[in-house]
């Protein structure tokens, strides 16, 4: 055997084996670890739907007691404004007028209707349903008065009533109506005139009130089911990316088992094939000196 043959056997061969029983185990850690991340990514856990939020309870009807008490605690100054109809501001629009015109249009009609009830729960006296206006002499000499002006003798209810729908719609404005009828009708005679402003009033607070919560509550949903939807995007995310790392790591570790298994075979056949070599090349040697080996077994070189 001479130096290179026995450099290969006792320093190569040993290396070589060595690098690829740690390839061997590299290759089984690798399998293992992805059948453990494709079993993980089957195994998801759903995400749970938030819990659904409680939405605001819808409140009762308003009632003359809450509107005696919004009266009581309220501190707001009663504010005037110049006398109008319940639809355009014109006091002096008659019942009568809104029903010829309620065939026209739906909406002078329940105004119409409206204004038929209010009159019948403020009678006369001692209410008046327009603002009784007197003149006044403003600017009075020796030769008489220079200058009048008209002024509210008698706030009227309807003058009451305009002030307190000030600046909303139509249908908003019949909303408020049909809610103050009801409470005026609850209400006792001589309280009904102090009673039309607050209670206008406090239905307007407890709408918007009402409304906010609604958004907030509406806000709040929305938010809940973006952060849970973003979630369960995230969750699936995760473990679709754990399904195919886990087969790619199923790939590699076979694939590198199979790379290992035949690098080893190639290096047993190579080893097997110079032990053959070596025999072969004994026996020759042995037989051209006349021993036929015959009842004896033959060390097989290392």
């Amino acid at each position: 055997m001479d130096a290179i043959t026995g450099f290969e056997r006792k320093v190569v061969f040993r290396v070589a084996r060595g690098y690829f029983f740690a390839m061997a185990i590299a290759a089984v850690v690798v399998f293992l670890g992805g059948g453990a991340l494709v079993i993980r990514s089957l195994a998801k856990k759903n995400i749970e739907p938030p819990a659904p939020l409680v939405p605001p309870k819808p409140r009762t009807a308003l009632s003359f007691a809450q509107v005696a008490e919004y009266v009581r605690t309220s501190e707001e100054e009663r504010r005037n404004s110049a006398n109008r109809g319940l639809e355009e501001g014109d006091a002096t629009h008659s019942t009568s007028q809104a029903r010829s015109r309620g065939s026209e249009n739906p909406i002078q009609a329940r105004f119409g209707e409206i204004e038929k009830k209010l009159r019948g729960l403020f009678s006369d006296p001692p209410y008046t349903w327009a603002d009784e206006v007197e003149s006044v002499c403003v600017d009075t000499t020796s030769f008489g008065c220079l200058r009048r002006e008209s002024r509210v003798k008698r706030r009227g209810v309807v003058g009451a009533i305009n002030v307190a729908v000030a600046g909303v719609d139509r249908e908003e404005r019949i909303r408020l109506l049909e809610i103050l009828i009801s409470v005026l009708e609850q209400t006792p005679l001589p309280k009904r005139g102090e009673t039309i402003i607050p209670t206008i009033e406090m239905e307007r607070t407890l709408t918007k009130t009402d409304e906010e919560a609604l958004r907030s509550y509406e806000a709040k949903e929305a938010e809940q089911r973006s952060r849970f939807q973003a979630e369960d995007e995230e969750n699936e995310a995760k473990h679709q990316k754990w399904w195919w790392q886990g087969l790619y790591g199923l790939g590699a570790g076979f694939s590198l088992l199979i790379a290992v298994s035949l690098l080893l075979a190639f290096l047993s056949m190579e080893r097997h094939t110079r032990a053959l070599e070596q025999l072969v090349t004994r026996l020759g040697v042995d037989a051209d000196k006349g021993d036929d080996h015959k009842g004896r077994v033959l060390p097989v070189p290392a």
